[in-house]
């Protein structure tokens, strides 16, 4: 599962609130960030089931607390 990966692997992780940001601006980020950090978008149920198989995986990874902050249109940015 690529969130996981990105999860255990990744140095840095920002959660980002995507609350009434145009799909536009979304495309826009995305290109800047290209090539210097991953940007992932995902429903909310498959990034609570990613990070329920991952923590079953990774225990130690602290995927629980980082599941118990998914509220709303949220994203994640992994550098």
């Amino acid at each position: 599962d690529k969130l996981v990966d990105l999860c255990v692997n990744s140095p840095n992780a920002l959660i980002i609130c995507a609350d009434f940001v145009a799909s536009k601006q979304m495309q826009d980020i995305r290109m800047e960030l290209r090539g210097k950090a991953v940007v992932l978008m995902g429903k909310n149920t498959m990034i609570r089931k990613g990070l329920d198989m991952g923590h079953a995986l990774h225990p130690d990874a602290g995927l629980d607390i980082l599941r118990s902050n998914i509220r709303g249109n949220i994203g994640f940015i992994f550098a």
